[in-house]
């Protein structure tokens, strides 16, 4: 879908731009996937893709599926001896996965820190209670 469906075009070009420090996309995309399938988000797995098409135009693709779906396959995994591992090289989908673990690791109002480096610079986060509270970038986009 469009990313402008999701979101307003003034945010869709600072979310482009890698600056979406208040998570506006992550809470549009959760939201979407709820009313696409019909099962609380908090039920669901849920990832996506934002893709430049054209200059200026952008589009999300969006995976969701019920969590316990892919929790039975990673425990058949498990039970095989295999043990299954992702990479995501998108700075926000680091950002999801440090909440998903802090999620089960953290208590519930931690504060705490995520930090992504790659190439291009460094992206970090202030998690509080499991909302981002702040976002920095550097060098900046």
């Amino acid at each position: 879908m469009p990313l402008t469906q999701l979101i307003e075009p003034r945010m869709a070009h600072t979310t482009l731009a890698g600056n979406d420090s208040l998570g506006v996309l992550e809470l549009a995309v959760l939201a979407e996937a709820e009313r696409i399938t019909g099962i609380e988000r908090g039920a669901l797995a849920i990832d996506w893709l934002v893709q430049a098409r054209d200059p200026g135009r952008a589009h999300v693709s969006i995976a969701t599926t019920a969590r316990r779906h892919v929790e039975a396959r990673m425990e058949t995994a498990s039970m095989a001896g295999i043990s299954l591992s992702a990479v995501a090289g998108e700075p926000l989908a680091a950002l999801r996965a440090m909440r998903h673990m802090a999620d089960t690791e953290l208590d519930v109002d931690a504060r705490y820190l995520v930090c992504w480096l790659e190439r291009t610079g460094l992206h970090g986060w202030l998690v509080e209670a499991g909302d981002v509270e702040g976002a920095i970038r550097y060098p900046a986009a």
